[in-house]
């Protein structure tokens, strides 16, 4: 992802066409690690705006917005089907993960024995609305 930005900003600076592959790359691998690690997307932001200076300093502008564009989009139809997926599962807003890999950790680690603490209430009847 870092290295798909850094080609994404040369090609800014050389205000060079086809800057749109560079952010169909850069949103494809932004959602590969979103999807992976929710807690990347803390970043994300602070990677658009380097990049924005970047085409600020180069007077750039129209390649960087086109392939932010490109790239955010990409990002949420990858990040929109797993919310409404959880969404549809729990009632409630669940961005991307239920942050349960403790319950992994624990399941697969015979010193915690038997004694799990829960991560949902106990599952009644489901309702649908």
């Amino acid at each position: 992802m870092l290295y798909l930005a850094m080609l994404l900003n040369e090609r800014l600076t050389e205000s060079a066409p086809g800057v749109w592959k560079y952010g169909a790359a850069l949103g494809l691998t932004l959602a590969a690690v979103v999807l992976l690690r929710q807690l990347f997307l803390g970043f994300v932001p602070f990677l658009f705006l380097w990049l924005a200076l970047a085409a600020y300093r180069h007077k750039a502008w129209q390649g960087f917005i086109t392939s932010s564009v490109i790239a955010v989009a990409i990002m949420a139809a990858a990040i929109v089907p797993a919310t409404i997926f959880n969404y549809a599962r729990f009632g409630r807003f669940v961005l991307l993960n239920t942050n349960a890999g403790f319950a992994f950790y624990w399941a697969n680690h015979p010193s915690h024995g038997t004694n799990f603490i829960e991560i949902l209430p106990p599952a009644g009847p489901p309702t649908w609305t």
